[in-house]
């Protein structure tokens, strides 16, 4: 899906912000909430999300740096109760191979030294709510993020998110979300731990809203593997 409308680029340029009755230029709370609508909007048009992408890990205590490549696959459902349902995979390719992904209910997670998969029941949504950040709704990161516009120009936004519930503080300091200023779709994802350890994603080579199969998700996807 790509989109190529120039009243996006328009609307991000420098001194386009400007009220035309008044000739009063826009509030910075105003501008952000404009790209929020946007964002939101993408957000819920977009079914599924694949991607390549690149991870670095920062561990300044230590000084330590890994990056790693893969590719990934978003799905968004809806429940019978009519809320979001979200399923993730990381297929890590180098340096390491693994599998991690997570249905909605479970986390997978493969290497090739395990005999096989493990499965575990999700008990901190908190956690995973960072991989999503990029793909909620307007209402639920107003809920749950002091939401700050840190930089935007024609080609990209970048938003700081500071959690604002209790179990959020405890697991990380911020997210920073940059997203593409003309498909409004996310690009990079960093993570700024409690404990200061950084974790960066970025995507490239987006494709959205291609058929997934519902296997992508499943245990039996990774019978190949072992």
């Amino acid at each position: 899906m790509k989109i190529k409308n120039i009243f996006f680029l328009l609307l991000l340029a420098p001194g386009f912000f400007v009220l035309p009755v008044s000739g009063k230029r826009i509030s910075k709370k105003e501008k952000l909430q404009l790209i929020l609508e946007k964002i939101d909007k993408t957000s819920d048009k977009v079914k599924t999300f694949k991607a390549d992408f690149k991870q670095i890990d920062l561990d300044p205590v230590f000084d330590e740096l890994e990056e790693s490549y893969g590719s990934f696959v978003f799905k968004k459902e809806k429940t019978k109760e009519n809320e979001r349902l979200f399923k993730i995979r990381f297929d890590y390719k180098k340096p390491d191979k693994s599998v991690t992904i997570v249905d909605g209910s479970k986390v997978i997670i493969y290497t090739p030294e395990m005999e096989a998969p493990q499965e575990s029941y999700i008990v901190d949504k908190v956690k995973l709510q960072v991989f999503f950040a990029g793909f909620l709704s307007k209402e639920n990161l107003e809920k749950n993020y002091e939401i700050l516009l840190e930089s935007s120009n024609p080609k990209k936004i970048t938003l700081q998110l500071i959690p604002k519930t209790k179990a959020g503080k405890s697991h990380f300091r911020e997210l920073r979300i940059s997203f593409n200023a003309i498909t409004w779709l996310p690009t990079l994802i960093h993570q700024t731990k409690k404990n200061s350890r950084q974790i960066t994603i970025m995507f490239k080579n987006i494709r959205t809203n291609r058929i997934i199969s519902p296997q992508t998700f499943t245990v039996q996807s990774l019978k190949h593997l072992y």
